[in-house]
């Protein structure tokens, strides 16, 4: 990846957004429905200029942000599992 930046932000993007892996939403009303519009992110994509050398510290900080939203949700899960 580190020769080919584009490369490692598409396949990025193929593993999120394949089979809406991220169950991305929309509110309809007052419920959350799945969204199968997944036009606006893939513009999202093709706009980033990333590089994977320079923006490592991004990478680092992106992580550690999806851990702590992981660990939260799998908290908030067994405390309604177990309730």
């Amino acid at each position: 990846y580190s020769e080919n930046s584009e490369i490692f932000v598409t396949d990025l993007k193929n593993l999120l957004l394949a089979k809406n892996r991220l169950n991305l939403g929309k509110f309809d009303g007052d419920t959350c429905v799945t969204d199968n519009d997944l036009g606006k992110i893939n513009s999202i994509f093709s706009d980033t200029e990333f590089d994977i050398e320079k923006d490592w510290d991004k990478l680092v900080s992106a992580r550690t942000t999806a851990r702590n939203i992981i660990d939260k949700l799998l908290d908030f899960a067994r405390k309604r599992m177990y309730n």
